[in-house]
């Protein structure tokens, strides 16, 4: 709710796209919106209470690197040389961070 403004600003026309939304795009929709923003949100303001701020933050950055995963395992898809390169890239810079960095 807090970017909608943003959202009307930036894409003006993307409204008219929401007349077209079946039931089942509105299903998707709240989903997403809910569960995989909503949820997501709550459940790392909690672990911020239990962890430090460095490493609850380092788990952010595995989100694309784990949704990839996801896909190739869950739907199938081809990872191509690039790809494989960018999500070794994360992992590794994650692990450096949760392994060389003094305030964890």
């Amino acid at each position: 709710m807090a970017s909608l403004p943003l959202l009307i600003w930036v894409e003006p026309f993307s409204f008219r796209t929401f007349q077209q939304f079946d039931w089942k795009s509105w299903a998707a929709f709240g989903f997403f919106a809910l569960f995989m923003y909503g949820a997501s949100m709550l459940l790392f303001f909690k672990a911020l209470q239990h962890l430090d701020v460095t490493t609850a933050s380092a788990s952010l950055y595995l989100v694309p690197a784990f949704g990839v995963l996801l896909a190739v395992v869950l739907l199938g898809e081809r990872l191509n040389a690039t790809e494989i390169l960018g999500a070794a890239i994360v992992l590794a810079a994650t692990v450096l961070i949760m392994k060389y960095d003094t305030s964890c």
